[in-house]
C-alpha cells in the first residue's frame, strides 16, 4: 500500500495537481550565470579605462543608481532586492553584502555581459564578453527583473532604446 501512496502522491506531483496545494520555489535567472569557466565577478571599475564613454553615460542611468535606490527605501539588505540592484547576486562570486563586494553594486555591464575577468586577460578577445545582440537574449536578462509587479511601466521596445549602446572597442 506504501508504494501505491507513493506512486499515486508522485503521479499527482507531476500533474501538477500538487503544486497548487504546495508551490515550488521558481528561480528565475535574470542575467548570465557565472561559473568557473566564464570567469569571475571583477566590477564596473576595470571597465573604464577602455569603455569610458558607455561608463560616463550608465553612471546617470537607473541602473547606475539602483544602489542609491535600495539605500533610500533601507533595502539593502532584502534578498528579493539584492538580485536585481547589483551584480552576480546569488552566483559565486558575485555580490554578497555591501561590506565584503561594494565593488559589485548597482546593475553593471556585467550583470548582462556576464563576468569579465577572462575578457581582462585578452583584451583584444572579444569571444570572452557576452554579446546580447539577440533580441531574446536580451528580453530574457530585462525581463528577470522588469517584471510587471516590479516595473508596471516597462515596455521592452521603449526602455531598451534609453540603454542600448555598442562597444568602443
Amino acid at each position: 500500500m506504501k508504494n501505491f501512496s507513493f506512486l499515486f502522491f508522485m503521479l499527482w506531483m507531476i500533474t501538477g495537481a500538487g503544486l497548487l496545494a504546495a508551490p515550488l520555489p521558481v528561480i528565475i535567472s535574470h542575467g548570465p550565470i557565472s561559473d568557473e569557466n566564464q570567469g569571475q565577478w571583477v566590477g564596473d571599475q576595470k571597465c573604464i579605462p577602455c569603455h569610458e564613454k558607455i561608463y560616463q553615460e550608465w553612471l546617470t542611468s537607473p541602473h547606475g543608481r539602483a544602489w542609491q535606490k535600495l539605500a533610500d527605501e533601507k533595502s539593502q539588505k532584502n534578498p528579493s532586492c539584492l538580485r536585481c540592484h547589483t551584480t552576480g547576486y546569488g552566483q559565486a562570486g558575485g555580490f554578497s553584502e555591501f561590506s565584503a563586494t561594494p565593488q559589485l553594486i548597482n546593475v553593471q555591464c556585467e550583470s548582462c555581459h556576464g563576468p569579465a575577468s577572462r575578457h581582462l586577460q585578452k583584451v583584444k578577445d572579444w569571444s570572452q564578453v557576452k554579446s546580447a545582440c539577440q533580441e531574446c537574449e536580451i528580453r530574457r536578462i530585462c525581463m528577470g527583473c522588469h517584471t510587471p509587479k516590479q516595473s508596471p511601466d516597462f515596455s521592452f521596445p521603449n526602455d531598451w532604446k534609453k540603454i542600448k549602446h555598442t562597444l568602443d572597442k
